[in-house]
């Protein structure tokens, strides 16, 4: 299995659009459901 992702080793450029972004995907989870960490 590959380490990290070269994306994750970068910081954030836009943290007000990667917040947004990030509101937007949770919205899309309920919490009762688990996810899944391929990288685990």
């Amino acid at each position: 299995m590959p380490g990290t992702p070269r994306y994750a080793k970068s910081p954030v450029r836009d943290e007000e659009t990667y917040r947004k972004k990030l509101a937007i995907t949770q919205g899309y989870f309920r919490p009762d459901w688990s996810v899944l960490d391929r990288f685990s």
